[in-house]
């Protein structure tokens, strides 16, 4: 992101530019979380029949919050950034005084989030319009020169990495808006409004377009249906996209050699979804992995299904990593080698793993922070999944050049489509000897 601000701000300094983006960011922060992070007050409503005074369950409400995934995103960006304004000879009291504003900025925006959706009577949609109507009207004035207010928040931050001490201000913000959000819970932390069931209707699609699949149609249309109403899988999803925005942390403008690493950042931006999601299959159907296997429905169209839903997302998420192109067609070519490996190898590696699952997924348990279901061995898989291809792109560019390696992906990658059917007869022949070990662990709480 430094090299991509200096190109772009070639008279200014790269945090000084960077500042001035950064309430922009947060009005992002703030949307993002309208949409998907939830007042996890239903969890502890069996606290409130206890002798537990309400504050202390309220105050375990808020803290819990700050373990939220969506506190992370901000770290995923800046700390690499950080980490490269040192490099560049800044001073470390001016680069951990910004990233204490970004960590004090965060959590006063997600105690905000809490304190506009704990008020009862304001609706969704309104809310969502409110901040899309909030966002254009500072964004056209910007643009047309008209009042910066990004370029004056960021003149603030500057003036407060200069001058530590100033961190005292956004420490005040957050201590109001934590005390605001308190007091808007309080008010209505009663038992009966959190049992209140509310009664909607729910759209559904027929997903008609899936029929083409012909006998796997069934199956794909549960997975999407699956993947649509599940907490747990929308938080995967949320994660994939914005893993998409990775490369603009590594990527550079400047004519330098091609950097073996971008073989990683390739396969991971293609494939985080392959392997978040094909990793836990057939967990993600634990719970109901029974009676799928009393239907007429053969391991071998469950399985193909879930290949075709895998290879999809792969598909979708190199289509989306195109525009990567600004960077060179060098990059473009080193994504579509890490994508051809994914759909070639990596889906067939990641659904032989899955035939070792023994625990079932909990689809309506939060998506942030859990990892029931999940086993320390996940990453021992899944590391040499995504380290083996560096090792192998990085010695093939080595010795015989770039689009020697990038070429020996896409081969692999075909080969691994071209013996497809053959793999998954393995992996079917795996199921059928395990599937009831399968069926007494998915059982086990």
């Amino acid at each position: 992101m430094y090299a991509q601000l200096q190109a772009l701000f070639p008279q200014t300094d790269p945090l000084v530019a960077a500042n001035g983006f950064v309430l922009y960011w947060l009005f992002f922060d703030l949307t993002i979380r309208h949409f998907f992070q939830k007042i996890s007050n239903l969890e502890i409503g069996s606290f409130l029949v206890l002798n537990i005074r309400k504050s202390k369950l309220i105050h375990y409400v808020l803290r819990r919050s700050f373990f939220s995934f969506l506190n992370l995103i901000a770290a995923f960006a800046s700390i690499p950034f950080a980490i490269v304004l040192l490099n560049k000879g800044y001073e470390t009291s001016q680069v951990l005084a910004w990233l204490g504003f970004l960590v004090l900025a965060t959590m006063t925006v997600n105690y905000l989030h809490i304190l506009i959706t704990s008020k009862e009577g304001v609706g969704k949609e309104y809310v969502g319009v409110g901040f899309t109507v909030f966002f254009a009207l500072v964004a056209g004035l910007d643009y047309f020169k008209i009042f910066s207010l990004g370029q004056l928040f960021g003149q603030g931050i500057d003036a407060l990495t200069q001058n530590p001490y100033l961190l005292c201000i956004p420490l005040l913000l957050l201590v109001v808006c934590y005390w605001l959000a308190f007091r808007a819970l309080k008010e209505q932390f009663y038992l009966d409004a959190i049992l209140q069931v509310k009664h909607k209707n729910r759209k559904t699609s027929s997903l008609s377009w899936v029929e083409r699949f012909g006998g796997l149609a069934p199956l794909l249309k549960k997975d999407l249906r699956m993947i649509w109403r599940s907490k747990r899988i929308k938080g995967l999803l949320l994660s994939a996209v914005l893993v998409l925005f990775y490369g603009l942390i590594f990527y550079k403008t400047d004519k330098e050699p091609m950097d073996t690493f971008a073989i990683f950042v390739g396969i991971f931006m293609t494939g985080v979804f392959i392997y978040n999601f094909g990793m836990y299959v057939p967990a993600w159907d634990g719970v109901y992995f029974r009676f799928l296997l009393t239907q007429d429905i053969s391991l071998k169209s469950y399985l193909k299904s879930k290949y075709i839903l895998l290879v999809t997302g792969g598909s979708l998420a190199f289509l989306l990593t195109i525009p990567y192109v600004y960077f060179g067609w060098e990059i473009l070519l080193v994504h579509f080698a890490g994508f051809m490996y994914n759909i070639g190898i990596g889906t067939i590696l990641i659904l032989f793993y899955g035939s070792y699952g023994r625990k079932a997924m909990d689809l309506n348990s939060r998506s942030s922070f859990n990892f029931q279901g999940m086993s320390g061995t996940d990453m021992f898989i899944t590391l040499p999944l995504l380290l083996a291809p560096i090792i192998i792109f990085g010695t093939l560019q080595f010795f015989f050049g770039l689009y020697v390696a990038v070429g020996s992906f896409v081969f692999l990658g075909i080969i691994g489509l071209l013996f497809r059917e053959r793999c998954l007869g393995m992996i079917i022949k795996r199921y059928e000897r395990n599937k009831y070990k399968m069926l007494v662990g998915f059982t086990q709480k």
